[in-house]
């Protein structure tokens, strides 16, 4: 049981790690850029359209429980489910995450 414990707070400490985070600038970004800080992507639906996040949609649609079935979608982008886009504010000197919406981290 002990081991078991180990674990599983081995897992929940090491994965948050892994995720990637990149960065948007409406205003600044570009699509040729590799999303850092330095060099940010565009709005957060360029980024979809240009398909950089992976995804999973059902196939085939409309949806059927009997048939339909999710298969990924974008293989190889380079966001992945668990990474963190953050969207610069350069307007008003702040950067805001998804997650922080309601506290933004100051910053520029």
């Amino acid at each position: 049981m002990r081991h078991w414990l180990a674990i599983t707070f081995t897992i929940f400490i090491t994965l948050p790690g892994l995720a990637a985070t990149f960065y948007l600038d409406p205003v600044n970004g570009s699509l040729n850029n590799p999303g850092t800080l330095a060099a940010p992507w565009p709005s957060l639906e360029e980024v979809i359209l240009a398909n950089l996040v992976e995804t999973q949609e059902y196939a085939p649609l409309p949806y059927d429980l009997a048939n339909s079935k999710l298969i990924p979608k974008n293989v190889g982008a380079p966001a992945h489910a668990g990474d963190i886009l953050v969207l610069l504010n350069r307007d008003q000197n702040r950067i805001c995450s998804w997650q922080d919406r309601m506290d933004p981290v100051a910053g520029g």
